[in-house]
């Protein structure tokens, strides 16, 4: 039982991770000007929504109630005023959606590692990891794109 409730608490905080993931990439596409970035931060969004299904299944397998995507709280709100306030521009809806990765990275990275799952639901968190990992290349290539074509602009 013990490793049951231990399981289904860490699939519970990996779902809620992808909740928060879904709802900063909806809210980015919607802040986002080029049609580029909108589509790219959209299909970031669908990749969340098919974790959090595949995250989902494995709670329900382990008897456990499936998470719902939290709306209120005080760090929620503070967030979403923060988010209003801050810049739309390119660069730093970019750099905001590559830290955020980093830090689900991480997260995944320590589960992974430090987690006692069963198999099939090691590979699926697996799979996740490696598509979070390609997520954060695009990211980053993207970033540096800006970059260098900012730079090229002022030669």
């Amino acid at each position: 039982m013990k490793q049951t409730s231990g399981s289904l608490s860490t699939i519970g905080s990996l779902v809620q991770i992808n909740h928060k993931r879904l709802a900063h990439y909806k809210r980015s596409a919607d802040k986002a000007k080029e049609i580029e970035l909108k589509l790219l931060f959209m299909r970031y969004a669908v990749q969340s929504q098919g974790f959090v299904n595949v995250l989902s299944r494995w709670m329900m397998e382990y008897g456990g109630k499936v998470a719902q995507q939290e709306e209120g709280g005080l760090a929620s709100a503070w967030s979403r005023i923060r988010e209003t306030l801050n810049s739309d521009s390119r660069n730093h809806l970019l750099s905001r959606a590559e830290m955020m990765e980093s830090e689900v990275l991480r997260i995944y990275k320590t589960i992974l590692s430090l987690t006692i799952l069963p198999s099939p639901v090691l590979r699926d968190i697996q799979s996740q990891y490696d598509e979070l990992e390609n997520t954060a290349r695009v990211l980053k290539s993207r970033q540096q794109e800006k970059i260098v074509r900012g730079l090229q602009a002022a030669a």
